[in-house]
C-alpha cells in the first residue's frame, strides 16, 4: 500500500499526489476485500501504510476485522519511545 509521503523536499507535490490517488486506492482495496471476502487483515508492522486500511475500517466497520501485530523490535522501540524502524515505517 503506498504511504502518505515524509516530510522533506517536495513534501507539498508528494503529499497531493498521495491524495488524488487515495479515491481509486481505497476502491481498488474495498473490491480486494469485499470480491475475495477477507475477514480480518493482519498487518505485521505498525506504520503510516496502514492509512487506507484504517480509514477502509472506518467507512465501513463490517467489512473486516483489523489487527496490527507488534513483534520484538516494535515493541523494544515503543519501550525505549524510539521511532519505528524505516523497514517497518513503510518508507
Amino acid at each position: 500500500m503506498p504511504a502518505p509521503p515524509p516530510p522533506g523536499r517536495d513534501f507539498p507535490k508528494k503529499c497531493a499526489s498521495f491524495l488524488a490517488g487515495w479515491p481509486g486506492t481505497l476502491r481498488q482495496l474495498y473490491t480486494l476485500i469485499k470480491g475475495d471476502r477477507i475477514r480480518v487483515v493482519n498487518a505485521h508492522y505498525p506504520g503510516p501504510f496502514l492509512t487506507h486500511f484504517a480509514i477502509l475500517k472506518r467507512l465501513f466497520p463490517r467489512l473486516f476485522s483489523f489487527t496490527i501485530s507488534l513483534h520484538g523490535s516494535d515493541v523494544i522501540a515503543i519501550e525505549k519511545n524510539e521511532h519505528i524502524p524505516p523497514l517497518c515505517a513503510g518508507y
